[in-house]
């Protein structure tokens, strides 16, 4: 499933940020990771928005997408990424991700 894999590249993006010293995390080193991610957030997006009666799982899907700018961005702008913000972000993606998935499943 694409969110599946989006929830895995997410999970790999942090874990490969976490190997590195906190010094040696800067944004331009994870760039192509960043964006790779945002690009199949926004087509999970766009496929949610085509169909029909699921409102509630686009307004969750939006949420995601917005996070994940938010955080992208914020990387971006302080070039580093504590251990603590790691592991809130890997919790806050999980958790959204599961209620999502939980409101596909619940679905079928």
């Amino acid at each position: 499933m694409e969110l599946q894999t989006i929830e895995q590249n997410i999970e790999r993006l942090y874990l490969n940020i976490q190997m590195q010293k906190e010094k040696e995390r800067q944004y331009q080193l994870y760039t192509k990771q960043y964006i790779d991610i945002d690009i199949n957030i926004r087509a999970l997006e766009r496929r949610q928005a085509r169909r029909e009666n699921n409102q509630e799982t686009l307004e969750q899907t939006q949420i995601l997408a917005q996070l994940w700018q938010q955080d992208m961005k914020a990387h971006q702008r302080k070039d580093v990424l504590s251990d603590f913000l790691i592991k809130r972000r890997q919790e806050q993606y999980r958790q959204l991700i599961d209620t999502i998935l939980r409101g596909e499943f619940a679905k079928r």
